[in-house]
């Protein structure tokens, strides 16, 4: 099958499976027209190109059209389960399923600039953000990190601070411990931050195990010691076990504390009904971009890459806003960015800059070596591949002019020996020799030596002499007659190889 027809092949596979799993093969003139062309094609002996490509296109048409119409359970699927709903009521016009990996990378493809084989969707320009981010949050849902999720949906990320508060509210305190809840999805105070709940889902993980301090650290602390401090008001507890709540995407975890005074602390301030001017405030790193989220200008969180700690905080505001901490840190390593490089530090963007242009000419350089030393080996190799199928060639013409010449000498031996014992003159037994010098086999031998022989006889009785009664064995007349012909059947005979063969 040539690259033509197998592609036409995996095309028309591909619908039928498709179409199998939704339920959607349909009698229509157009749909069985189209199978109808592949499946002669795909049987044919001939190929027509043009026809194959008529075809192909087609059936990506029809694929497309396939992965555009609604399934036939709608129970099973609901339009939650899909990125583009225009109308929830309306399953005709939902649009791109989201329901495992291999629909998302449909999905993420038809966004593309190539669409998906060939095919793209015609989606209101307004809504692709929303499109884009339901595809994301799909993937995300699949635990797929930033760097696994298509370019065609994906969105560009930048490094934020994330430090939002939670009330102590709800904390549940036990002897040397306290079960607080870390962060919960959704806008922060202010709706300055969005989390999803897919995110927290994916990343709680990332709060295992960091301690937790008495505070935030001020600018000074983050400048003089960036590490945090192991003090007595400083460390006060580790947080374990976080778990998350799938269905709600709440995060929680237990506060194993160190310091009795905290204990003390919380547990007075819970008995006074005071514990909500206490909370938890997350020190950590996440990725987001701008977006709008219920007509909120907003950063949204795509991932959260590192929990520096989770701190005991006192309530700095009304509502739990963290404030003291908003303000970015332009040489916080974590969440520097090339911008603010550029216009702070241009010499360290220069000097890494010019280390890797430095990198870079040793990497092309050794490229172009590599290179020239491919070009000559693979010009060497050509050569002696030559040379060993010129020996090759050369070792068997040897081989088979030497079992030539074997079997040309067994043939002379065995000829000669034949005629040895038969009779016929020399020169008639040299001429069959003659004829068999250069034979592997003594085929025709026999027949040979009976020609032979049967001209002798005739040239013989050509020369006998008739109608003058008895023949006689001196006969000079026909002894010379005789001679005449034999001289003239073996013209390279000496005469007493003639006369013998007249005297036999």
């Amino acid at each position: 099958m040539t690259i033509n027809l197998e592609a036409l092949q995996d095309k028309y596979s591909a619908y039928m499976v498709e179409a199998g799993k939704r339920n959607s093969i349909t009698d229509s003139k157009r749909v069985r027209g189209i199978l109808a062309l592949c499946l002669e094609l795909l049987s044919s002996e001939i190929e027509d190109e043009k026809k194959i490509e008529e075809a192909m296109e087609k059936l990506a048409l029809l694929h497309g059209e396939l992965l555009l119409t609604e399934a036939v359970d709608k129970d099973k699927f609901p339009a939650s389960a899909y990125a583009y709903t225009p109308d929830t009521a309306s399953p005709a016009t939902w649009r791109l399923r989201l329901t495992s990996k291999a629909e998302l990378k449909e999905a993420a493809a038809y966004l593309s600039e190539g669409g998906l084989r060939g095919v793209k969707l015609d989606l209101p320009e307004e809504e692709l953000p929303y499109i884009k981010r339901m595809i994301r949050r799909g993937f995300i849902r699949k635990g797929i990190t930033a760097d696994g999720i298509p370019a065609s949906v994906r969105e560009s990320l930048t490094p934020h601070p994330l430090t939002d508060f939670v009330p102590l509210t709800e904390a549940v305190l036990e002897k040397g411990r306290a079960v607080v809840t870390v962060i919960s999805p959704g806008f922060n105070y202010g709706k300055t931050r969005y989390y999803p709940k897919e995110v927290l889902i994916r990343d709680y993980k990332v709060f295992e195990g960091v301690k937790m301090y008495a505070d935030h650290p001020t600018a000074e602390e983050r400048k003089a010691m960036p590490e945090r401090s192991i003090k007595s008001d400083g460390w006060v507890a580790v947080l374990k076990d976080v778990t998350v709540d799938e269905s709600t995407g709440v995060i929680t975890g237990v506060a194993e504390i160190v310091e009795s005074w905290l204990m003390e602390k919380l547990s007075l301030l819970k008995g006074k009904k005071l514990l909500s001017e206490m909370g938890i405030s997350i020190n950590a790193v996440g990725n987001a971009f701008e977006d709008t989220i219920e007509n909120t200008k907003t950063l949204v969180i795509e991932s959260i890459t590192q929990a520096r700690s989770v701190d005991f905080v006192t309530e700095p505001g009304a509502h739990g806003r963290v404030t003291f901490y908003e303000a970015f840190q332009p040489f916080d390593v974590d969440l520097v960015s090339l911008d603010t490089l550029k216009e702070r530090r241009p010499d360290i963007v220069e000097a890494i800059l010019k280390e890797t242009t430095e990198q870079i000419n040793k990497e092309v350089k050794l490229k172009m070596t590599l290179e020239e030393q491919v070009t000559q080996l693979t010009a060497e190799n050509k050569a002696l591949t030559e040379k060993v199928t010129a020996m090759t060639e050369a070792a068997d013409a040897t081989a088979t002019a030497a079992a030539k010449a074997e079997k040309v000498a067994a043939v002379q031996v065995e000829v000669a020996k034949v005629l040895d014992a038969a009779e016929l003159p020399k020169v008639a037994k040299e001429k069959i020799t003659a004829a068999f010098s250069a034979c592997e086999s003594t085929d025709g031998l026999e027949a040979a030596i009976t020609a032979e022989k049967a001209y002798v006889l005739s040239l013989q009785e050509s020369a006998e002499v008739k109608g003058l009664g008895p023949k006689k064995t001196d006969d000079a007349d026909g002894k010379k007659a005789l001679y005449e012909s034999m001289k003239a059947a073996y013209p390279d005979s000496t005469e007493a190889e003639l006369q013998q063969m007249v005297n036999v």
